[in-house]
């Protein structure tokens, strides 16, 4: 057997064992920087997509605040507009169709304060009256105010249309309850005004207590239970039907819009009228200006509802 003897010599080791390691040392840069440049790729792309994201999140988000956000339409300022329309033809109506109780009302207003101040020889009966209201003024003011404002009206009414109110019954507790109430109620509005302003007559007494009527207790405490009790009038004094007309929102602000202004009309010179007197004759004139105006303000409703039907029976 033969030995053969292989020498390798040490440079060429050393020369391989350099190449060895420069080849590693170059290849583990490239691919640390590939990693490198992948990782950084794909953060890139991973924000891209973050921004986009957040951009169509900030987009529909916008988007929907917009939709949200209540654009006023040309719909409900026509509707606006439509119904201060219908408030100013209501108040002008009523208005026109009250002219002739309110310009005999506050005649016979100025007349009463006329003859007492003016007619010396009225004066004793004046002061009788004024007698009578001072030792009892709250059954004064209710008998007053039952007798001028409802009953006599209600007899105008019946003996003008040749029938009674329909459900008589009814018709006739609400006059008893409501004006005997409404004249109670005045007499103590008085007392308050003349414990605010003062018991005088003169013209700053006089126009301070008008203003705190006219437009202090009449349209904010007055006009609103006394637009309710018509309304339950005008409902066959049903209270299902009662409740259902007080949905009626529009129907209740044209009523009390209209009785407020068309009340003004009359009361604004009525109560000068009225202030103008002594405290004792006060519920007295009162009672006759509002027996003039309801009686009158009766026979003319009776007259315009009554007109129609008597068209409708022609026509039949």
């Amino acid at each position: 057997m033969v030995e053969i003897d292989l020498e390798v010599p040490s440079e060429s080791l050393v020369v391989a064992k350099s190449v060895e390691s420069d080849m590693s040392t170059s290849i583990q840069p490239i691919q640390s920087s590939a990693i490198g440049e992948v990782k950084i790729s794909v953060d890139e792309v991973d924000l891209e997509a973050a921004s986009e994201s957040t951009g169509v999140a900030k987009s529909a988000e916008s988007d929907a605040s917009t939709a949200i956000t209540p654009i006023p339409s040309s719909h409900s300022i026509g509707d606006k507009r439509k119904f201060l329309s219908e408030v100013w033809l209501t108040i002008r109506r009523s208005v026109w169709q009250n002219r002739l109780p309110t310009l005999m009302a506050v005649f016979f207003g100025a007349t009463f304060l006329a003859c007492y101040y003016l007619v010396s020889d009225a004066r004793p009966f004046f002061e009788t009256i004024g007698d009578v209201e001072e030792q009892n003024p709250i059954l004064f003011s209710a008998v007053a105010s039952m007798i001028c404002g409802g009953l006599a009206p209600m007899l105008a009414q019946c003996l003008f249309t040749k029938s009674l109110p329909k459900p008589f019954v009814y018709q006739l507790m609400f006059v008893v309850i409501f004006w005997g109430f409404l004249g109670v109620y005045v007499k103590g509005q008085y007392t308050l005004n003349a414990w605010i302003n003062g018991e005088d007559a003169k013209l700053a007494t006089v126009l301070g207590k008008t203003v705190c009527d006219q437009f202090l207790f009449s349209p904010f405490a007055n006009y609103i239970w006394i637009t309710l009790c018509f309304r339950f009038r005008d409902s066959n004094f049903s209270c299902t039907e009662f409740k259902a007309s007080l949905k009626d929102r529009r129907g209740l602000l044209l009523q009390y819009c209209s009785m407020n202004v068309a009340n003004w009309c009359t009361w604004l010179p009525g109560v000068i009228v009225i202030y103008s007197l002594p405290s004792a004759l006060q519920m007295p004139c009162w009672s006759v200006i509002v027996f003039f105006y309801s009686s009158l303000l009766t026979l003319v409703s009776a007259a315009s509802t009554s007109q129609p039907q008597d068209e409708a029976e022609g026509k039949l």
